[in-house]
């Protein structure tokens, strides 16, 4: 049955309007729990400690404020935009706000390496390119019981990840700043086993010379 089982009422039990009424206030504060975007784990299992101890109600009734509910939050799907904002405490922007509060520092090609070393390996090839491609928009954990893998992936990402129409040929990872040596080599370590699993080469930081020489070996290969 587990930890929170659920019981029937009492052969007499009958819920009275204040019992539905503290249902529906718990189910709503759950829900707003959910919804809102500064989300604790602790709120969330609060409410539902919450709802688990008063659900010793008529079940009829419960069934009908739940479904009542579900509903309402069903209705909301389909908001205008500017409820994202106002759930998050912000106000829906114009767009003088969004230029303000936004920096577009993600330029394709912007980047001195690309422009010396991607660009003119790559310059006369079939070949296609990707920045900053996320580890967990490549890879997607296999069940419920490898989902803690998936948390490594998050917030990682690959600098240049060259393919074709038919497969992946390389990724390519630089060095940055900001990153100490012993996570970068920590890192590297596991991405560098993640994608030889799936027959994804990696170069870190290659010259223009290595990096023609690799496609060179592949093109030689097939």
């Amino acid at each position: 049955m587990g930890l929170f089982s659920w019981t029937e009422p009492d052969e007499n039990g009958k819920s009275s309007c204040e019992d539905i009424a503290e249902l529906k206030k718990i189910v709503i504060m759950l829900s707003e729990s959910f919804n809102r975007r500064a989300l604790t784990i602790e709120g969330c299992v609060t409410n539902l400690l919450k709802l688990y101890q008063i659900q010793n109600m008529d079940i009829a009734n419960l069934r009908r404020e739940l479904l009542s509910f579900a509903s309402q939050t069903a209705d909301k799907a389909d908001a205008p935009a500017e409820d994202m904002f106002i759930q998050a405490n912000l106000s829906y922007p114009t767009d003088e706000d969004i230029k303000k509060a936004f920096v577009f520092s993600k330029t394709p090609g912007s980047s001195e390496y690309y422009k010396t070393v991607i660009h003119p390996a790559i310059r006369h090839l079939p070949h296609s390119v990707s920045f900053y491609v996320r580890l967990e928009d490549l890879f997607s954990s296999a069940g419920s019981s490898y989902a803690p893998y998936k948390a490594f992936l998050r917030d990682r990402y690959i600098d240049y990840l060259i393919y074709d129409e038919s497969q992946i040929i390389c990724a390519v990872i630089i060095p940055h700043e900001k990153i100490s040596a012993t996570e970068t080599k920590k890192y590297l370590d596991f991405v560098e086993r993640l994608l030889s699993i799936f027959d994804i080469p990696l170069l870190y930081n290659p010259t223009l010379e290595e990096l023609r020489d690799f496609f060179n070996t592949k093109k030689e290969e097939t």
